[in-house]
């Protein structure tokens, strides 16, 4: 147990990302920020942590993006080739890693898996090998990954079952 006292946390994500993403980590963030830190209607909205956003001129970027990480309760790796790449990117991560060497809090979302060159495929570092990541490389499955990064952010525990199968059980026993 640490004896450093509890940072309150301002933002429920931080995006780690390179440059290359950019316009959809901003797109992603829109619709993260549209969202209730629950479903009850008057839940405060989620924020999240976007250096375009939260870094504003004048300020040091380093202190910055240092005081989003620890004001963070969740960090979004925003995983693609050049994220990997990323300088700034590799970073944020490893920062985070440090302080979460069981990566409990640290989401990978799978963004691409061939760089925009097409001459690179994403090679996952530890600890993106040993995760379940949220897989967005297709806009089709968007909303779903949307759905349960929203869950994971959100807290709650992943749905049991499904519709249908509680559907057939029901109608299955009912008849016996």
């Amino acid at each position: 147990m640490s004896d450093q006292p509890e940072i309150a946390k301002e933002f429920d994500l931080f995006l780690s990302h390179s440059g290359t993403d950019k316009e959809w980590v901003k797109t992603l963030a829109e619709r993260l920020e549209q969202e209730g830190i629950d479903d009850s209607p008057d839940a405060r909205r989620i924020k999240v942590f976007l250096d375009e956003w939260d870094i504003d001129y004048s300020q040091n970027i380093v202190n910055r993006l240092n005081e989003g990480l620890k004001k963070s309760s969740y960090l979004a790796a925003i995983l693609s080739p050049e994220f990997l790449d990323s300088g700034w990117a590799n970073q944020e991560w490893t920062h985070w890693f440090m302080d979460d060497p069981r990566a409990r809090n640290l989401l990978p979302l799978l963004y691409r898996s061939v760089s925009l060159d097409g001459k690179r495929r994403i090679e996952l570092p530890m600890p993106f090998k040993t995760s379940k990541h949220f897989d967005f490389r297709e806009n089709k499955h968007f909303e779903s990954e949307f759905g349960k990064l929203l869950r994971r952010v959100r807290g709650q525990l992943p749905l049991r079952g499904s519709p249908g199968t509680a559907r057939y059980l029901r109608s299955h026993f009912a008849s016996r």
